[in-house]
């Protein structure tokens, strides 16, 4: 099947109207100083005032460190309880707790909780009745003015969420062009993401919270982006990022939310990270990854599979990362002598090309954009040399579209994704956000901004109703193998923040200016 070559670079700019933000209504107040040092006791199960915190556990009331079982283990970080086997904790919300009219349990009931009764309660193992707890519940032994610091802590409980988050509702933020001349993918990006959240709330959010998407636009005329970020993280919280389109401030906005603590899945950037970062999980592969793919690929031809090779890259740390990559695939080939050159901006020299022809240079991995790509191949034919050219779509499709005749069917692209290559669900969602009759655009950026989307959504599902960043980062770690429809499986872990590492090769076709694909996926892994 053959796609068309324009189908993967930004169409004409249009102007979209910026974003609206929600307010900050409902975030919750500061904790005290003894509220703080009260959830240190229920999360962790240790006084930060250095007291020891004992918890007296079955019925022998045998005694183990409060670490060992802090309440957030069983009653959960919100106090809602987390069922463990055939035990299902109590709520332990204050609201809950102090409800007018008491408590119904299995074989008992209890009037509510107050002060006293709750302090008793932990020490004793009684409700306010008298009656015995299960055998489940420890009883906890801990100095006077830790039990005042955790019962102030109870008290505010249920208003403690992580940034962005209420009982109702969860905001994630992104940051996408909605001026200048990338308008038009931001806009794509916005319907994307738009029509991913009407979908989730339509079917009841996202563990029982709607979601609120909040978007910052900018003008990719007067700035890059960076500001945007910036105002979003300044504004009202949001839990998390998704997706988004910060093209050249990419490492910088991925700085901003790891400052922050605050998870950001899918970035749309080729400049993707293997291992750097906490919170920072890329859905689709980058420069790196598809620098390995194309020599992956190159390697298994008869006619490369020994080649005389050079690494041509631009200057900056991504792209000195990608040539590593590179020539650590070119070793574990078998490919011998390849080296990594360093070029400018308008691509090398035109005598760095005479040489590279005279030593009969027969392939380049490429790794720079269009600019340098159309100042190599413009040499390159001025010298009469054609080698193979293998880069990255993503930064210079334009150019090898362009390129000179003589390069016939020896250009190379590879590709994070295929819009040829979706899930029955994903090809109807794509189409679905094409106005009737007209062609689609820009649908890489939909497919990036659709599967972050997609996995984020995973994400925090498998968090379940005790939302906080933390949990939701271990989420994302646990994923293997997630089919999101819009791209191949996508797998992450402690050390692993590419989800789906690997990549499609497409050759270009001059006369027609079409990709036609010659690889399926090529697996990294």
């Amino acid at each position: 099947m053959r796609a068309p070559l324009l189908a993967v670079l930004l169409a004409v700019p249009v102007t979209v109207p910026a974003a609206t933000v929600s307010s900050r209504s409902g975030d919750p107040a500061p904790l005290t100083a003894l509220q703080a040092a009260g959830r240190t006791i229920y999360r962790e199960g240790h006084s930060p005032s250095g007291g020891e915190v004992t918890a007296l556990v079955g019925v022998d009331l045998t005694p183990v460190p409060g670490a060992v079982l802090p309440c957030a283990s069983c009653h959960g970080e919100d106090g809602l309880g987390r069922p463990e086997g055939s035990v299902l904790p109590s709520i332990v919300t204050w609201s809950e707790l102090t409800r007018p009219g008491g408590h119904r349990h299995p074989g008992r009931s209890h009037a509510p909780f107050d002060a006293r009764s709750l302090a008793r309660s932990l020490s004793e193992g009684v409700d306010p009745d008298g009656h015995p707890f299960d055998v489940a519940m420890p009883r906890y032994s801990m100095a006077r003015r830790d039990e005042e610091a955790l019962l102030a802590y109870l008290r505010v409980l249920e208003r403690q969420f992580d940034p962005g988050v209420t009982p109702g509702a969860v905001r994630l933020g992104t940051v996408l062009p909605t001026a200048g001349r990338l308008a038009g993918a931001g806009a794509a990006m916005r319907a994307a993401l738009e029509a991913a959240v009407a979908d989730a709330n339509a079917g009841g959010g996202l563990n029982g919270r709607t979601v609120v998407l909040v978007v910052e636009g900018f003008d990719a005329d007067r700035e890059d982006g960076l500001g945007a970020a910036r105002r979003l993280l300044a504004g009202p919280p949001i839990f998390a990022l998704v997706s988004g389109f910060v093209p050249g401030v990419d490492a910088e906005v991925a700085a901003l939310a790891e400052e922050a603590g605050l998870p950001f899945v899918g970035p749309y950037t080729p400049f993707s990270a293997g291992t750097d970062g906490q919170f920072t999980f890329h859905v689709l592969p980058g420069l790196a990854e598809q620098a390995r793919v194309l020599v992956a690929w190159a390697a298994a031809r008869p006619e490369l599979a020994s080649p005389r090779a050079l690494v041509l890259r631009a200057e900056g740390a991504p792209f000195a990362a990608a040539a590593e990559a590179a020539l650590a695939m070119a070793r574990t080939k078998g490919w011998k002598g390849v080296e990594a050159r360093e070029m400018g901006p308008d691509g090398p020299a035109a005598e760095a090309v005479a040489r590279f022809g005279a030593e009969r240079v027969e392939a380049v991995v490429f790794l720079g954009d269009d600019a340098a790509l159309a100042g190599l191949l413009r040499q390159a034919e001025a010298a009469g040399w054609t080698p193979w050219i293998l880069a990255p779509g993503t930064l210079a499709a334009r150019a090898a579209a362009a390129a000179p005749a003589a390069f016939e069917g020896r250009i190379l692209l590879a590709y994070p994704t295929r819009p040829d290559d979706l899930g029955e669900g994903a090809r109807a969602k794509l189409a679905s956000l094409s106005p009737p009759g007209e062609p689609p655009r820009h649908r890489a950026a939909q497919i990036s901004a659709l599967s972050a989307f997609s996995v984020l959504a995973e994400g925090l599902r498998r968090t379940g109703r005790q939302l906080s960043r933390a949990r939701l980062v271990a989420a994302l770690e646990g994923l293997s193998a997630l089919e999101t429809g819009y791209t191949p499986p996508v797998s992450f872990g402690p050390r692993r923040r590419v989800g789906a590492r690997g990549g499609y090769v497409m050759a270009v076709e001059l006369g027609p200016q079409r990709l036609r694909p010659v690889s399926g996926w090529l697996r990294l892994d």
